[in-house]
């Protein structure tokens, strides 16, 4: 949902222009891409390009800021490319539009507390003992 750039009125979906006779159809059209964005993330998920969904599910939360869906799954990108300090910012944002929702729990849980320590512990194991293989569990579906 956008809100007219003149008289902060919500745009009635649908119409061109806002009762104070200001032009909305650029937002009305972002807007729209918005969504299309989002499917593309979503595509890009499908297909396990992680690296193209945060690139498709970040310029749909540019275009629509309060979309906590899209900041969820930018959140998700990042934590399956091992970026948990970007995945803990997208879902600080997304908790910040709304606290109460179902998934920002779980796929907080699944994240490092501190993402610097997980490194840290992982240099130190390779350091014990450099003959063995040692990796930072992904996060799944």
């Amino acid at each position: 949902m956008y809100h007219c750039p003149s008289c902060g009125r919500s745009a009635q979906p649908g119409r061109a222009a806002c009762e104070c006779g200001a032009d909305l159809t650029l937002l009305a059209t972002l807007d729209a891409m918005a969504d299309a964005w989002f499917n593309r993330g979503v595509g890009a998920l499908a297909e396990g390009n992680s690296g193209r969904a945060v690139e498709w599910f970040a310029a749909s939360a540019a275009a629509r800021p309060d979309d906590v869906e899209a900041l969820l799954a930018l959140a998700l990108s990042w934590a399956r490319l091992d970026r948990p300090r970007e995945a803990l910012s997208s879902l600080d944002r997304a908790a910040e539009k709304d606290a109460t929702h179902p998934d920002i729990k779980p796929l907080r849980d699944a994240l490092p507390e501190n993402p610097d320590s997980m490194k840290n512990n992982l240099n130190r194991a390779r350091k014990r003992d450099p003959r063995k293989k040692y990796r930072i569990r992904r996060i799944s579906e």
